[in-house]
């Protein structure tokens, strides 16, 4: 692999010193590059369907939607900014800023530039997008009964029942571009002072969907007041958008959280109380409505 990192290197002009490896894992290798002009993060796509990720980076950029400094792109590559370097204007997210009530405004501005640029571009070009939502089928409700071993749980057949219902209001909601990865792993802070700015980085996961699971993915990372000032920054949301999602939410997790458990051998620890949420709204939907 590190062949093919130092080929990436000499096609952008760059003769690095070191390479040193961060991670390599599911297609993606990600090195830090120290030479003469300075340090930089490749990110190798050895996956093909992972190289989405460096249209995406030319899809936010094109729309003016801040990004990480972006160095040079390649067919099979990207070259970043390193921002754990004591140069960058920026730093890595940590866990106490789920609770920074200034990097939650941040964020939020961050948000509501990528959904509001991000409508247009999804009517005109968003037809073959990714979309999180294409996840809420009887298929996924199949999978995730089978490997969650409750295939005889009648709370399932409540689902079924107001499957039809549901996927209708889902199609009907506008999409936008959303982010659908949101951890302090994946956003940066401005060093220059609490209101100087945010963003999220890693886009892989980048695609259309509905304004509310976005929001639904931040604020249920971010501590109880940290949320509040989230929401109240970004503005309004459609609430029939929250009550959608509720449903599809958890279980487009628990269908994330199946495969996961595909792959490793056991469930993820942010997938712990899904289900039993899923439980509790699906059995109060009929209520809401």
């Amino acid at each position: 692999m590190m062949e093919k990192i130092k080929i990436e290197c000499r096609k952008f002009g760059i003769t690095p010193d070191r390479i040193e490896l961060i991670r390599d894992k599911s297609g993606i290798t990600v090195v830090r590059i120290f030479c003469a002009e300075g340090r930089y993060i490749m990110k190798y796509f050895s996956a093909l369907d992972q190289r989405r990720e460096i249209e995406n980076y030319k899809i936010l950029r094109s729309l003016g939607i801040p990004t990480l400094d972006v160095i040079a792109i390649g067919e099979s590559s990207i070259l970043l900014e390193d921002i754990a370097s004591e140069t960058s204007q920026w730093r890595l997210g940590c866990e106490s800023d789920l609770d920074n009530l200034s990097v939650a405004r941040n964020l939020a501005e961050w948000y509501r530039v990528l959904h509001g640029r991000g409508r247009d571009y999804v009517k005109t070009y968003g037809r073959d997008m990714y979309d999180e939502s294409d996840y809420f089928t009887l298929d996924g409700i199949e999978y995730v009964k089978y490997m969650t071993g409750t295939k005889d749980c009648p709370v399932w057949r409540e689902l079924e029942a107001q499957f039809d219902d549901i996927s209708y209001e889902l199609k009907a909601f506008e999409r936008t571009l959303t982010y659908n990865d949101f951890y302090y792993t994946n956003f940066a802070v401005k060093r220059s002072g609490d209101n100087a700015g945010a963003l999220m980085f890693d886009y892989n996961l980048l695609g259309k969907g509905y304004v509310y699971s976005d929001i639904r993915n931040v604020v249920s990372s971010l501590s109880k007041r940290a949320g509040e000032e989230f929401i109240s920054c970004y503005g309004g949301f459609d609430e029939c958008e929250r009550a959608v999602d509720e449903i599809v939410g958890q279980l487009v997790t628990m269908v994330f959280a199946c495969r996961y458990k595909e792959e490793y051998g056991s469930f993820p620890a942010w997938s712990n109380n899904a289900l039993d949420l899923l439980f509790n709204i699906i059995m109060n939907w009929n209520k809401r409505k």
